[in-house]
């Protein structure tokens, strides 16, 4: 099938007990362009979050756009999985990001960083800024390592040990 954005966000409204293959094979098949178009267009928080999911399971760099957006959303589940995705778009196999590309990302990382007081999504703003693989930003990290949340200061030190083991490569 050559999914549509339209099509798209109406399979994801289905009001099926579990989208998983739906997910999975929007994943597998549904073209990038369309994927991000799904997620700017996406009128409700649950499939929002789900096109997030898609779009960092896929490692879709055309949606870094929506996921940016995605960032402020109302909903927290939303936030969490925009900050997820682009942390997996920044880095994860296959991914066809640029230095360019994971610099736009770290830079709407961090100036999330700044607003976000929730733990959830702010803990993975946290691992995502790490994912970019800028080991610059290891100062930004470490204000939350006494973070009263588990989740955070976790997130805090393990991203700190990502970029001090240089585990990110520098090449692209």
């Amino acid at each position: 099938m050559s999914w549509t954005a339209r099509e798209i966000v109406t399979s994801l409204q289905d009001p099926a007990p579990d989208l998983r293959p739906v997910m999975r094979e929007l994943q597998r098949d549904a073209p990038p362009a369309e994927l991000a178009a799904a997620l700017a267009q996406a009128p409700d928080a649950q499939t929002r979050h789900l096109l997030c999911d898609i779009a960092g399971f896929a490692v879709v760099l055309e949606a870094v756009d929506p996921l940016v957006v995605a960032l402020a959303d109302a909903d927290v589940g939303v936030r969490s999985s925009a900050a997820d995705a682009l942390g997996k778009v920044a880095r994860y196999p296959g991914t066809r990001a640029t230095h360019a590309d994971r610099a736009r990302i770290l830079a709407a990382l961090v100036e999330r960083l700044g607003i976000e007081q929730d733990p959830a999504p702010l803990s993975t703003i946290l691992q995502s800024i790490a994912l970019t693989g800028d080991a610059t930003s290891a100062p930004l990290l470490e204000p939350y390592l006494t973070a009263e949340d588990s989740r955070v200061s976790g997130q805090a030190r393990w991203g700190l040990d990502y970029l001090a083991r240089g585990t990110a490569s520098t090449a692209d």
